[in-house]
């Protein structure tokens, strides 16, 4: 196999026969396994959460396995100065005591911040958590978020063994259950698993060739040292329209949706039925169809 190779890579082994998509003269089509550094590697997840729990043990569970140390940032008031409806910390302790958290950090929000200067305030919060627990690794998530075991691992390790600064995925969005998704796909990526340097941080402003994802979880002085991977090798399973409570989380988000676009989203929501094909729905993003899935993935 004839492959261009970075000064970084080092002997194959083997390969697989799965396809990737990567960048800065790493090897195009086939991934190859091969003999790992020696440096030790520490993943470290920090969630980011408020008072809309639903689904953050199946998060949790979905990763926990392939990392190394996970940190929760809860607010007990909303970015918009809503109170917590309950005891946020009372039920990460639980979460704790089933070994799925290893801390819990509270943050603040400052009223002198914009909703999204905050949200990246707190990401950035549990970066440095991470980062003085001795992480080498950082991903930043939601806890409507799932993944498939197998393919987080097998993505991680490519990561580690080819040393890129940063990786990102596509995600599917679940609607109203998870046999329900948005038809097409959403586009947009997803910020994977970022290498933590001396200079590492999210940033508003951050810039990234051919990337376009949430302002929030971009990390600065990347530059093309990234791999993206294609949808078949792995994604992220989104339960953002999987809710008990739909308002709830609208009311929460950090782009500070409109009273009419909530208005809006939460008739689509109500007046969508499973037994109906081919329904259109109204989501933050705009207009998509929903497609039903005999199996779900999750």
């Amino acid at each position: 196999i004839d492959h261009k190779l970075s000064d970084r890579m080092i002997n194959f082994l083997d390969c697989g026969t799965d396809w990737l998509y990567v960048k800065n003269n790493r090897p195009e089509g086939k991934y190859c396994s091969f003999v790992k550094s020696k440096s030790k590697n520490k993943l470290g997840i920090a969630y980011s959460v408020f008072d809309d729990l639903d689904h953050l043990k199946q998060s949790l569970l979905s990763v926990r396995d392939n990392t190394d140390y996970i940190i929760i940032t809860y607010q007990n008031v909303s970015y918009t100065g809503r109170q917590a409806s309950y005891n946020i910390y009372a039920k990460l302790c639980e979460l704790r005591k089933e070994g799925l958290v290893d801390d819990i950090q509270e943050y603040k929000p400052s009223d002198k911040l914009s909703i999204k200067s905050n949200e990246i305030r707190k990401r950035n919060l549990g970066l440095e958590i991470c980062r003085q627990h001795f992480c080498t690794h950082y991903i930043t998530m939601d806890c409507d978020e799932i993944f498939i075991p197998e393919q987080f691992k097998q993505a991680k390790e490519i990561v580690y063994d080819y040393d890129y600064k940063a990786s990102f995925i596509y995600s599917q969005t679940y609607y109203k259950d998870k046999h329900h998704v948005i038809s097409p796909a959403e586009k947009y990526h997803i910020p994977f698993i970022y290498k933590i340097m001396d200079e590492s941080k999210l940033k508003l402003d951050a810039k990234i060739e051919g990337i376009v994802a949430d302002k929030s979880r971009k990390m600065s002085d990347i530059g093309n040292d990234l791999i993206i991977f294609e949808r078949d090798f792995i994604e992220l399973h989104h339960l953002c329209y999987v809710r008990e409570n739909i308002l709830n989380k609208l009311q929460n988000k950090a782009s500070g949706l409109t009273k009419e676009r909530i208005d809006k989203i939460v008739k689509s929501y109500e007046d969508f039925s499973s037994w109906k094909l081919n329904q259109k729905v109204y989501t933050e993003n705009g207009e998509f169809y929903v497609k039903r899935i005999l199996v779900s993935a999750i």
